[in-house]
């Protein structure tokens, strides 16, 4: 079964765009400089979450950072710096009060070669635009998925 759909380009995604761009585009302003890709149909769904994430949150205020809906649903930017570990309580520099995530569950940080997360063990794992992983690349607009809570990284 083929789960993919090609999107004309009210429906792209934002491959390297910029925080502008993104805002653009999860808003559903036309932007040329976006070209058409193809998509995964769960991915429309990650997409409207973030959407609606990203709407909520208003401007960026700083980055990078990792944008995300507290227990209460409150929308939080929690600015990056040099780079930053969540997990379920301090020493975490970012704690997320969640059961599902680890003590010290996913570390972002900065390289020479641009931003990094790497899975720091947890038992539930990580997910990154929708793919487990262990370690992966950042890129502007990539979800972060932990316990049940969905980051949006802003490059």
């Amino acid at each position: 079964m083929n789960t993919s759909t090609t999107c004309d380009n009210t429906n792209t995604t934002p491959g390297g765009a910029s925080p502008a761009e993104l805002e653009d585009w999860l808003r559903g302003s036309p932007a040329s400089a976006l070209s058409p890709i193809s998509v995964r149909s769960d991915l429309l769904a990650r997409l409207k979450t973030v959407s609606a994430l990203l709407a909520a949150a208003g401007p960026i205020t700083s980055t990078p950072a990792l944008i995300f809906r507290d227990r209460d649903g409150t929308v939080r930017q929690q600015a990056a710096g040099n780079g930053l570990v969540v997990g379920r309580k301090a020493p975490a520099t970012l704690p997320i009060p969640d059961s599902n995530i680890s003590r010290r569950h996913f570390e972002i940080r900065r390289l020479p070669e641009g931003w990094f997360l790497q899975d720091l063990g947890s038992t539930n794992g990580t997910r990154v635009n929708g793919e487990a992983v262990a370690q992966h690349a950042l890129h502007n607009g990539d979800t972060i998925e932990a316990g049940s809570h969905l980051f949006v990284f802003i490059a």
